[in-house]
C-alpha cells in the first residue's frame, strides 16, 4: 500500500513544504466543519428562529463579494506566507475573545455570533486566493494535477468525517466546543505554516499602484480568451450550484420523505463516493484529454444531471444524477484549478483567484435566493429542471461561440 501511494502521489513523499501546506489545509478545513455545524446549532438553540439561521448563512456569503478580490490583490503585493500567518492568528485571537466573553456572560447575544461569522468569513475569503496562489510556487507545473487530486481526496474525506465528528462533539460537549476547536485549528495551522521554508511568493508588486494591478488583470483576460471562456462556463455552473444547494435538502425531506439515517446515507452517496473516485482517476483523465475539453464536457454533464434529477422522484435516479453532478463538478474544478495554476503568471494569480472568489460569492446566493423564491410558486423538481436547462443552454452557447470564433480565426490565417 505504501509503495502504491509513493507511485501514485510522489509529491507527498518528496516535497516537505507541500506536506506542511496540506496539513495546514486539513487542520483549517476540519475547523471550518466544526464552525459550519456549530454556529447554526447555537443560533437555533438561542433564538429558535429559522430566519436568523438563514441570515447567518447570508452573512457567511457576503464577505466573499468584497474581500475575495481584496485578498488576492494584497497577496500579490506582500509575502503570502506572512499573509496566511496573519489571517490564521487573527482568526484564533477573535475566536479566543469570544470564548473569554462567554466565561463572563452565559447568555451571549446572537449579535456576537453574527459578528463572529462575518469576520471569520471575511478572513476565509482573503485566505483562499492567497493559499491557491501559493501552491504553484512550491509545486512544479507537471505535479499540479496530482496536487489538486490530493486536495480533492482530502476534501472528500473531511466532508465525510467532519459532520459526524461535529455532531458527536455537539452531543457530548455542546456547540461552543466546536467553535473552540475551530479556534485551535487556526492556531495549529499558524504553527504549521510558520515552519514552511518558503516565502510562497515569486514576485513582489509593492511598487505597482493598485490601478496598474487591476490593469494587468484586465490585459491578461483580454489577451487570453481561454480564461474568459472558462470563467463564463464556471459562472453558469456556480449559478446552478447555488440553486440546487438551497432546495436539495427540502427535496429529500418533503418529496422523498427520507429518514434521518437515509438522509445522511444519501449525502455520502452524493458527495463522498463520486468525489473520491474523481480524485483517484482524474490525473489519468486530465493527462489524456485537453483541460479545456474536460471543462466543457464536465460543465455540460453537471447541467444535464440537474435536468435528470428533476425529471423523476425515483430515489435511485436522483442518487445516480446526484453522483454524476458531484463527480462532474469535482472534475471541472480540478481541471479549472490546474489550468489556472499552470498558465497564469504567479504575480497576478492571487488577484485572479480573488476575483473568482468574488464571482462565486455573488452567483451562489443569486441561485440560492432565486430557487428559494420560486418554491412558493412551482415544485422543487421543476425548479431544478429550470436552472439545469438555463445553465446548459448558456454553456452550449458559449461552446458554439468559441468554435465559431476558432473557425474564423483559422480561415484568416
Amino acid at each position: 500500500m505504501n509503495n502504491y501511494f509513493r507511485r501514485k502521489y510522489p509529491l507527498l513523499f518528496t516535497n516537505k513544504n507541500f506536506d506542511k501546506l496540506l496539513l495546514a489545509t486539513v487542520l483549517s478545513e476540519m475547523g471550518n466543519q466544526m464552525q459550519r455545524f456549530g454556529i447554526p446549532w447555537l443560533i437555533f438553540h438561542i433564538t429558535n428562529s429559522g430566519s436568523l439561521m438563514a441570515l447567518n448563512f447570508s452573512l457567511s456569503l457576503i464577505p466573499g463579494v468584497f474581500f475575495g478580490f481584496i485578498g488576492g490583490l494584497i497577496s500579490d503585493r506582500v509575502s503570502r506566507k506572512k499573509m496566511l500567518l496573519y489571517i490564521n492568528i487573527s482568526a484564533f485571537i477573535i475566536i479566543s475573545m469570544i470564548m473569554v466573553l462567554l466565561q463572563f456572560e452565559n447568555n451571549i447575544s446572537v449579535i456576537f455570533i453574527f459578528i463572529l461569522t462575518f469576520i471569520i468569513s471575511s478572513l476565509t475569503s482573503m485566505y483562499e486566493p492567497t493559499f491557491n496562489a501559493s501552491l504553484p510556487v512550491i509545486v512544479p507545473k507537471d505535479k499540479l494535477i496530482s496536487m489538486n487530486n490530493i486536495f480533492n481526496i482530502v476534501g472528500s474525506l473531511i466532508g465525510l468525517l467532519g459532520p459526524s465528528i461535529a455532531g458527536l462533539i455537539i452531543g457530548v460537549y455542546g456547540a461552543w466546543m466546536c467553535i473552540f476547536i475551530n479556534g485551535i485549528s487556526y492556531l495549529l495551522s499558524f504553527v504549521v505554516i510558520l515552519l514552511i521554508k518558503s516565502d510562497l511568493s515569486i514576485l513582489n508588486n509593492k511598487k505597482d499602484s493598485i490601478r496598474n494591478d487591476i490593469a494587468s488583470v484586465k490585459n491578461y483576460i483580454y489577451q487570453n480568451s481561454w480564461f474568459l471562456f472558462c470563467l463564463l462556463i464556471t459562472a453558469a455552473v456556480y449559478l446552478a450550484t447555488g440553486s440546487i444547494g438551497s432546495v436539495l435538502q427540502y427535496l429529500f425531506l418533503h418529496y422523498l420523505h427520507l429518514s434521518g439515517f437515509m438522509f445522511g446515507f444519501t449525502f455520502v452517496l452524493f458527495e463522498f463516493i463520486p468525489v473520491l473516485c474523481v480524485g483517484l482517476f482524474s490525473s489519468s483523465i486530465i493527462k489524456k484529454f485537453d483541460s479545456l475539453l474536460i471543462i466543457q464536457v464536465s460543465a455540460a454533464l453537471f447541467c444535464i444531471s440537474l435536468i435528470g434529477m428533476g425529471l423523476s422522484l425515483n430515489y435511485f435516479l436522483i442518487v445516480l444524477m446526484g453522483m454524476l453532478q458531484n463527480a462532474s463538478f469535482a472534475l471541472l474544478m480540478i481541471a479549472w484549478n490546474s489550468k489556472r495554476q499552470s498558465q497564469i503568471p504567479n504575480n497576478i494569480l492571487g488577484k485572479i483567484n480573488g476575483g473568482i472568489v468574488t464571482i462565486q460569492s455573488i452567483l451562489l446566493p443569486i441561485g440560492a435566493l432565486s430557487s428559494t423564491a420560486l418554491i412558493n410558486f412551482i415544485s422543487v423538481p421543476k425548479i431544478i429542471i429550470i436552472f439545469g436547462t438555463i445553465s446548459l443552454v448558456f454553456v452550449l452557447l458559449l461552446i458554439l461561440i468559441k468554435r465559431t470564433m476558432n473557425r474564423k480565426s483559422a480561415l484568416q490565417h
